[in-house]
This record gives structure tokens, C-alpha cells and sequence, in this order.
């Protein structure tokens, strides 16, 4: 079994930059895909809503799959509900991810910068 990157996404344009940088790594590190997008728990239960969530992420995916295509590379999603960090943490170990990569927006003074974070298991 290979362990997967699990890559967190939010559908904001620095995700786009992770799809990106995740397909290039599953490429070098030759490992599945799994995309999360945890949704927050809402009081709207507007089905309409966990639709729209649901195309997004697909997108994502088949972007992914159509990167990779011929690679012979997986690449899955997943759409949770709760807290972004506690349920990608325990997705990771769930699947047993090789890595988690997410990205962070910093805001310092009149500065603002993207970063790409790649949390690599150790054990």
C-alpha cells in the first residue's frame, strides 16, 4: 500500500496553487492524491450548499486526474464537516498519509504572502 499526500483545500485561489505544487509532488514521490475539504458545521442546512461544496471539490479532483492523467497516479476527495485542522489530522490518520499539504495566507503589517505548507509524517 502506498501512503497518499492528503492535500487540504478551501477553493480560494491559493488552493489553486496547491493543486498545482500537490500534483507535481504525487509526481515525483509517485503517491496517490486525496483532497479534503472540511466544511464547517453550519445552522443552514441548505442542501444547496453541500451541492455547491461537493461540484468544487469534484473540480479539484478531475483537475488533478486530468494532470496525472496516464501516470497511473490515484487521485480521490473527500468532503468532512467540522474543525479544518482536527478533521484533516485525523483523515491523515485514517489514510495513513504520507504527507499533509495545506496552505497558509500570512497577514504582517501592510504585507501579505502565500505559503505552501508540506507536513511529512515521520514515524
Amino acid at each position: 500500500m502506498l501512503f497518499k499526500i492528503l492535500v487540504g483545500i478551501d477553493f480560494s485561489q491559493l488552493s489553486r496553487s496547491i493543486l498545482e505544487y500537490a500534483v507535481k509532488l504525487a509526481q515525483q514521490e509517485l503517491r496517490p492524491l486525496h483532497f479534503v475539504y472540511v466544511m464547517p458545521i453550519v445552522t443552514d442546512d441548505s442542501p444547496d450548499i453541500l451541492r455547491i461544496q461537493e461540484l468544487e471539490l469534484e473540480e479539484y479532483v478531475n483537475a488533478a486526474r486530468k494532470r496525472l492523467h496516464g501516470s497511473g497516479i490515484e487521485v480521490e476527495g473527500t468532503l468532512v464537516f467540522g474543525t479544518p485542522a482536527h478533521e484533516i489530522i485525523r483523515l491523515a490518520d485514517q489514510l495513513n498519509a504520507a504527507c499533509i499539504v495545506v496552505g497558509m495566507e500570512e497577514k504582517t503589517g501592510l504585507e501579505r504572502g502565500r505559503k505552501i505548507l508540506e507536513f511529512v509524517r515521520t514515524t
